[in-house]
């Protein structure tokens, strides 16, 4: 492949965003003998990654979601998966079968994982592996480049043969790889109270309560269309805390320990983008809520199409181009159907 360095060169794959789909998609690569250099524009998993509550929430996608087959196959991969980068790495993720108990007394078989330690401990594997990490590294275009594709961030390009957009809230503002997502914010908090407060997660009426092994629970989510703001309101958070105590009202006078927001990468369908944008260059990007649940099956459909294997799984739900050439902006076209606020 010739000399290639975090200055430039020339690389088997660059994968641009460095948050829990493209570190587990960098890694899937590397396993398949591939050289692979991740870009990201800020601290790696720091943004959606690391803003989620863990929840992975398959069964809860109805039956005629074309979805539900992807999200229960990754649910499935998940206790492997775990236990893999647990070897791999020495460190635990927290995944749980605890299950989700909602508002009208059903039991969901759920299972949770902490994201947070899960971005950890990937970042730990593809260090291990050896594949080259940049982070505060903002990608502006891709373009071709003799056969394979130029990476562009500031002034330093690098060449790979394949691309993959991973990029997620920020997947839409990549010159000549943009896709048509957009930012979904969501305002969340965390309170501390002992552990075994809550045996299970909690689901009611725009709100959710996923309990770590700690004590620590965390309480999520608004739902806005703001841009890229990640400011903090108050009164929305306020809201949301007095929506989780009137469901579970054992965690009334807990401490509040943190607030904070993230961008959820949101497609016009809310459906993920997997599979070709050009040939050579791939999208991995517009998982909304499901990006953690999604990581592991993502990272091997992925594999599988830059090593040139056929998917175990039919992706025309989330052909890349199915709205046509995506907007410069990112944005989905006018009336778009963005589901719940």
């Amino acid at each position: 492949m010739g000399k290639a360095s975090a200055q430039g060169g020339t690389w088997d794959a660059i994968v641009i965003g460095a948050g829990l789909i493209g570190l587990a998609v960098a890694r899937e690569l590397n396993g398949g003998g591939l050289r692979v250099l991740l870009v990201e524009q800020g601290e790696a998993g720091r943004e959606a990654s690391w803003a989620g509550a863990g929840m992975l929430a398959a069964e809860q996608i109805p039956e005629p979601s074309p979805l539900r087959l992807l999200a229960l196959a990754s649910a499935r991969m998940y206790a492997e998966y775990c236990a893999q980068l647990r070897a791999e790495t020495g460190q635990d993720v927290e995944y749980r079968q605890i299950g989700t108990l909602a508002a009208d007394g059903t039991v969901w078989p759920d299972h949770c994982v902490d994201n947070r330690r899960l971005v950890a401990a990937l970042r730990t594997a593809t260090e291990r592996r050896g594949i080259t990490l940049l982070e505060h590294t903002a990608v502006s275009a891709v373009s071709p480049a003799g056969g394979g594709w130029c990476v562009r961030g500031g002034e330093r390009e690098w060449v790979g043969r394949q691309v993959v957009n991973a990029a997620g809230a920020w997947a839409g503002q990549i010159a000549g790889a943009a896709l048509p997502v957009r930012p979904r914010k969501g305002q969340i908090l965390a309170v501390q109270g002992p552990a075994g407060l809550l045996p299970r997660v909690r689901m009611g009426e725009g709100v959710y309560l996923v309990p770590r092994g700690d004590g620590r629970i965390v309480i999520g989510a608004t739902m806005e269309d703001v841009g890229f703001s990640k400011a903090l309101d108050p009164r929305q958070l306020a809201a949301l805390h007095a929506r989780a105590v009137a469901l579970a009202p054992a965690i009334a006078g807990l401490p509040v320990v943190e607030q904070w927001a993230g961008l959820r990468p949101g497609t016009p369908d809310d459906l993920p983008l997997l599979g070709a944008i050009a040939p050579g260059l791939w999208a991995a990007a517009g998982h909304f809520r499901d990006g953690i649940l999604l990581a592991p099956v993502t990272a091997k459909i992925l594999a599988a199409l830059l090593l040139g294997v056929p998917p175990d799984f039919d992706l025309k739900a989330f052909a890349p181009l199915r709205f046509g050439t995506a907007p410069a902006d990112g944005a989905p076209r006018a009336g778009a159907n963005h589901g719940p606020a």
